[in-house]
């Protein structure tokens, strides 16, 4: 099973990258690295940086200077580590600037609990009007696939139709992060991420969502 983990580019992040709160429960539970950790993406360079705990949390430093620059980190992106095993770490990077961002994965967040989603991820919007704003379209995560539908109200959208459906279904809450990645122009498979940061794994019934 793979383990993720979500952080926001924020502060002195040219020097170090401070680690979500829950580093430290998920380097218990599966064997993080706690010295130093090797961070790579699929068809692309690789970094070793080191690792250093202050105050209960952890931080990358050391090669992260190099890691950063080579991969043009900006303040206000999202970063996914996904533990692959032993020190290595693959990554995803969510970017905050629309014409930086790769065009199969987009970011989106919500805070309360309703029948419909607003859509606050610019390159999500720019996305579906221009391929699907009225198809439905496919959500997946895990085994679970939802149909739902995006509507518009100016200036909003919104994902309707099955919507509801698939918040109950996963048991969502407060808070949780989504991850959309474009699969082909009507599938999408989502990932989620507490508000602490953790990945959350689907179970095998897709029913809910656990840790």
């Amino acid at each position: 099973m793979v383990c993720s983990f979500l952080v926001p580019v924020v502060g002195n992040y040219n020097t170090l990258l401070t680690l979500p709160p829950c580093y430290d429960i998920l380097s218990q539970k599966h064997k993080f690295p706690l010295s130093l950790a090797f961070l790579f993406q699929i068809g692309g360079d690789g970094w070793l940086v080191d690792i250093v705990k202050e105050s209960n949390t952890y931080s990358f430093t050391g090669g992260w200077k190099n890691a950063a620059t080579a991969l043009n980190i900006k303040l206000g992106d999202l970063i996914i580590f996904k533990f692959i095993d032993d020190v290595d770490f693959n990554i995803d990077i969510i970017r905050k600037d629309i014409v930086q961002q790769p065009s199969d994965i987009f970011h989106i967040s919500f805070t309360i609990q309703t029948e419909c989603m607003i859509l606050t991820s610019e390159h999500l919007k720019h996305h579906l009007q221009n391929n699907n704003l009225h198809k439905p379209f496919t959500i997946r995560f895990g085994t679970g696939k939802w149909l739902v539908r995006v509507k518009k109200s100016f200036p909003d959208l919104f994902i309707t139709d099955g919507w509801k459906k698939l918040f109950e279904d996963l048991n969502l809450q407060i808070g949780v992060s989504l991850v959309f990645k474009k699969l082909k122009q009507t599938t999408s498979i989502v990932e989620l991420f507490l508000q602490d940061g953790t990945g959350i794994q689907p179970n095998n019934n897709d029913s809910n969502i656990q840790g």
